[in-house]
């Protein structure tokens, strides 16, 4: 029930209004699917004839399958900030390259 607040409370994003040719406001909104929750909402707008009521699903398939790519190692990376300490004192070097970082640092 909270993530279901959560997702109403933007309702920006949940409802389409258009109008018809005779003026008349008719709204779409949109909410996540929790089975007696959405029954309630579903009867609730039954004699409305402005407003239409329609669900998506919460889990989605983009939320289980994740990025395949494999992971750069440190020196293959671009756009990137470096530091390189002096061996002989305390001093340092910061800098940033477009380039790949092996290159900039043989």
């Amino acid at each position: 029930i909270e993530k279901m607040e959560i997702l109403l409370s933007d309702t920006d994003t949940y409802t389409n209004l258009k109008r018809n040719p005779i003026n008349k406001v008719e709204g779409f909104f949109t909410i996540p699917y929790v089975p007696h929750i959405f029954d309630n909402f579903k009867r609730f707008f039954k004699g409305n004839q402005f407003i239409r009521l329609a669900y998506m699903g919460i889990n989605k398939l983009s939320a289980f399958i994740k990025c395949q790519k494999d992971k750069l190692s440190t020196f293959s990376r671009s756009n990137v900030v470096y530091k390189i300490n002096c061996q002989n004192c305390d001093a340092s070097y910061i800098g940033q390259t477009k380039r790949l970082l092996k290159i900039r640092i043989p």
